[in-house]
């Protein structure tokens, strides 16, 4: 049975906390997976468009970052510093929820 093995999340904003340190909220978009005879592949959430992550640069960057954290590493964990991770859910929530009108075709 796939397995997941890696979160793949991009830094969506910036903020300071109240101890004036440099912060990222992330948003979980997907997961690396490995399957049984040990292939490797990506899943990446049906609602992910690479397009609408915010160039938080400034720079006018054609590229974005999709970052690879280790499941009890990444940024919405409880062992790091970072948005909980009920974030990305809720994230998810609002996607789904944004989407849920009649299309008439």
């Amino acid at each position: 049975m796939p397995k997941k093995i890696k979160d793949l999340m991009v830094k969506v904003d910036e903020y300071t906390n109240s101890k004036g340190e440099k912060k990222g909220r992330w948003q979980n978009v997907g997961a690396e997976m490995e399957s049984d005879d040990g292939s490797k592949y990506l899943l990446l959430e049906r609602w992910f468009n690479p397009a609408g992550v915010p160039d938080l640069t400034g720079k006018g960057g054609k590229s974005i970052m999709v970052w690879r954290f280790d499941l009890k590493d990444n940024p919405g964990s409880n062992n790091q510093s970072g948005p909980p991770a009920s974030t990305a859910a809720a994230g998810k929530q609002q996607a789904q929820n944004e989407f849920n009108d009649d299309v008439p075709f």
